[in-house]
């Protein structure tokens, strides 16, 4: 959609002034959001067709599709960085054991809904596609569940500005799940 690279831009560069005015800590994550941004936008023209996911059609991985697994990747990264670490180490633990709870648990409900379909479909993929058609859902799902441990987490000075940037990532995730979850139900975007 040629919507999709405008709303990354702006995203991008919206991300890039906030981190401008912020402290060391704070521009580093809205500049990790930033860059998350722009190789989301950057990659998005490289996802798999739907006739492609259906294996109807032949497809080829590039460095496109890792440009952007990446953007979403860091844009997970992003978002966790705007999290306080906890001071004691035990409270350290609790909040890794909280994420990979967090994590499983979000992985649980994509392998029911999401992944059977891609997992049926990258049977019938070269190894590269393959690679490709699973790093869209599983970074979905990296991103999903930054998004819903942040939200257990929001320090309460950033709680006005925090929502919004949740919002638009969980929205990214859905976006990137929804090409390849809708062709393999017979669904065309």
């Amino acid at each position: 959609a040629p919507v999709a690279p405008v709303v990354a831009a702006a995203a991008a560069v919206g991300s890039g002034l906030v981190a401008a005015g912020r402290c060391r800590r704070g521009r580093v994550a809205w500049t990790v959001v930033a860059a998350g941004s722009a190789l989301w936008g950057m990659g998005r023209a490289s996802r798999p067709t739907p006739d492609v996911v259906r294996g109807t059609a032949e497809g080829s991985a590039s460095a496109w599709d890792v440009v952007a697994v990446a953007g979403v990747l860091a844009l997970a990264v992003g978002l966790l960085l705007h999290l306080d670490l906890p001071e004691r180490a035990l409270s350290r633990l609790r909040a890794v054991l909280e994420a990979l709870m967090v994590g499983g648990s979000v992985l649980f409900a994509a392998w029911a809904v999401v992944l059977p379909g891609v997992f049926d479909a990258a049977d019938r993929a070269s190894s590269l596609e393959r690679a490709a058609l699973l790093a869209y859902p599983l970074s979905g799902v990296a991103l999903v569940a930054a998004v819903v441990f942040a939200v257990t987490r929001i320090p309460s000075d950033r709680a006005r500005s925090l929502p919004c940037l949740l919002g638009g990532a969980l929205l990214v995730a859905l976006a990137d799940d929804a090409l390849v979850h809708l062709p393999l139900r017979g669904s065309d975007l």
